[in-house]
Formats: C-alpha cells, sequence, structure tokens
C-alpha cells in the first residue's frame, strides 16, 4: 500500500458483478479495516525459535553459549542495539547474566548476538530471556515484540554412592584360605555421565582391589569386581 492511515477501509466481494444466480445477493461482501504507518523507523523483532543454546541441556558447572538472531522488520537502518542476556524473567526475578551491542541490522535483515554462560551455578529448569533494547533508547514501530524467552535444563552434577548394601561378597560366608571375590555396584544419582570412575577396595590402608568403570550414566548404576 502506498496509502496511510488510521482505520482504513477494506472491502471485499464475492461474484461483484452477479455472475451466479443466488439465493441472497446482500451477503457477497464484507468490511474490514486496517492501519497503515507512515513511519520510517526500524522495527527490532525477537523470537524464541532464533534462539540457540549449545550444549543443551547444559551442563551444572559447565559452559553454554547462548545466541539470538535479532530482526529489522521496519523501514530503516537500526544503530547501537542493546542486546541483554537474563536467566529468568527480568521483569520478575530475572538476574542479568551479559550483554552484547550490535552495531548496526539494516532493514530486511538480521544480525546474530551471542553470549558464553561460564561456570552455570546450579542445575534444574533454566528460563533464558533475552531483551532487545531494553531501555527503548532506539525509536521503533513496536516496542512489544523485543523480547523472547526459551526453557533450558541444566543437568545436575555426578553423585556417586555406594552403601554397604551394594557391596556383595563370593562366596558370601568364606573360610580361612578361600579366595573372596567382590562385588560392588555403584550408583549415579545426578544426571551428568560419570566417566573413568576409579573404584578400590582396602583391608585396612592396604589396597586389595581396583577397578575402573568407563561409564557411569546419569541416574543409572554400574557393576563391577575384584
Amino acid at each position: 500500500t502506498n496509502k496511510a492511515g488510521a482505520n482504513l477501509p477494506l472491502t471485499v466481494f464475492a461474484d461483484p458483478f452477479n455472475t451466479f444466480a443466488e439465493v441472497s445477493e446482500e451477503n457477497n461482501k464484507a468490511v474490514t479495516h486496517l492501519t497503515v504507518t507512515a513511519s520510517t523507523d526500524p522495527n527490532l523483532t525477537v523470537s524464541y525459535e532464533d534462539i540457540g543454546i549449545t550444549p543443551s541441556p547444559a551442563n551444572e558447572k559447565g559452559n553454554a553459549t547462548i545466541s539470538v538472531f535479532v530482526k529489522n522488520e521496519g523501514f530503516s537502518t537500526a544503530s547501537n542495539i542493546q542486546v541483554d542476556f537474563y536467566k529468568g524473567d527480568p521483569g520478575v526475578d530475572g538476574i542479568l547474566l551479559g550483554t552484547q551491542g550490535i552495531p548496526s541490522i539494516n532493514e530486511g535483515e538480521s544480525v546474530k548476538a551471542s553470549f558464553d554462560w561460564l561456570n552455570i551455578a546450579d542445575a534444574g529448569e533454566k528460563v533464558i530471556y533475552i531483551q532487545v533494547d531494553p531501555l527503548n533508547q532506539i525509536e521503533e514501530l513496536a516496542e512489544d515484540d523485543n523480547d523472547a524467552f526459551v526453557v533450558l535444563d541444566v543437568l545436575s552434577l555426578p553423585e556417586l554412592t555406594i552403601s554397604a548394601n551394594s557391596i556383595a561378597f563370593n562366596p558370601s560366608a568364606p573360610k580361612d584360605g578361600d579366595t573372596v571375590s567382590i562385588n560392588v555396584t555403584v550408583k549415579n544419582l545426578g544426571q551428568q555421565n560419570a566417566s573413568d570412575v576409579s573404584v578400590k577396595a582396602y583391608e585396612g590402608s592396604t589396597v586389595i582391589g581396583s577397578q575402573d568403570i568407563p561409564l557411569i550414566e546419569g541416574n543409572s548404576q554400574a557393576d563391577t569386581a575384584f
């Protein structure tokens, strides 16, 4: 359109020339209204579909890279664009993780902003919230499309456990001089995998058996024997 204005009427006709004989010709049209802006401002937008996190899920005490494509769906170039990365909703309990700047985005283009979240403190589902131009310093066509969020699962650290009930002897009642094998079940109560797990058996301070378990997946268990 090349006409700007508010509530411009738009009429749509079906069979405008009455080509078809119908029961009624009174219901063949509908009228609606369209507002067309005359602004040439930029319009920065962000969507949850344009947010990427690597790795996903992430690991507690690990690192993750958060990226987002910011689009300019307006009619002119936007400059000096601030992009804020939050854990949680900034309007409620959000914690600012970091800020990145984009020098400019031309109309119709998109530019990626990224932030490295280092040494993730705790596990669980985390809301990753992106705000573009959080201080509204850029005059835009709309200000209600500058936020987006996704939920990231952060896996808890490995938690290796052994109890007396997870140790078994064969034979269970040995006599002096018997060779006794020791079977051990090691549980991983955490969500992250544990690799190259060393298991040792001691008699006093003397090592009487040693094995390495290559992998114990999260929330699972593995057996070894000496």
